[in-house]
């Protein structure tokens, strides 16, 4: 039983110790505080000093994120998916991936922070597009499916989603229509 126990907390301590490093790599936001101007300021300096690499500007692109300058964040993780080769299949790197859900978690935070419907709908409609681009580049990440299908929800302006529903109804009422006549048309012969 001894050993047991024993077998079980080291499988636990490594089980903890793994999960610590997959959501440090993966790029999910730690329960800390947002980076200070200082830190913020280290890590443009090393971007700069490195603009083809795609670490950089994803972990410049994260912190922003994190500080709340949603637009800056946008623009370096944007910038970041455009830079240099990413998700190279030799290496299976997933930075694309990461920086493409960041961009999308970017946007869609951006869209619940403004009050201008147009600006909403854009924003939804540019984490959309970020969001599917995660999932093209990892088809199996049901987080970011999970994202893209809330985003979705928000990305059709509220006008068009007005005329979508008359559309429905109107497309309905034809239908109804269309089937009482062929009952009609039926009973007739």
């Amino acid at each position: 039983d001894l050993r047991r126990w024993r077998a079980l907390r080291r499988t636990a301590a490594f089980a903890t110790t793994l999960l610590a490093v997959s959501l440090l790599t993966a790029g999910i936001a730690r329960a800390e505080a947002p980076p200070s101007e200082q830190q913020l300021g280290r890590m443009q300096r090393a971007q700069e000093r490195h603009p083809t690499d795609p670490r950089y500007g994803y972990n410049l692109g994260t912190a922003l994120h994190q500080a709340g300058k949603l637009d800056a964040a946008a623009a370096r993780l944007g910038e970041t998916l455009s830079v240099a080769p990413l998700d190279d299949p030799k290496t299976q790197d997933p930075i694309a991936r990461d920086t493409a859900y960041n961009l999308g978690n970017t946007w869609y935070r951006r869209a619940e922070g403004t009050q201008d419907p147009k600006e909403q709908t854009q924003a939804y409609q540019n984490a959309v597009s970020a969001y599917a681009d995660a999932l093209r580049r990892d088809p199996q990440d049901e987080q970011a499916r999970a994202n893209l299908a809330l985003a979705l929800q928000h990305a059709t302006p509220p006008e068009q989603k007005d005329q979508n529903e008359e559309d429905n109804k109107d497309s309905e009422n034809q239908q109804q229509q269309d089937q009482k006549q062929a009952q009609d048309s039926k009973q007739d012969s």
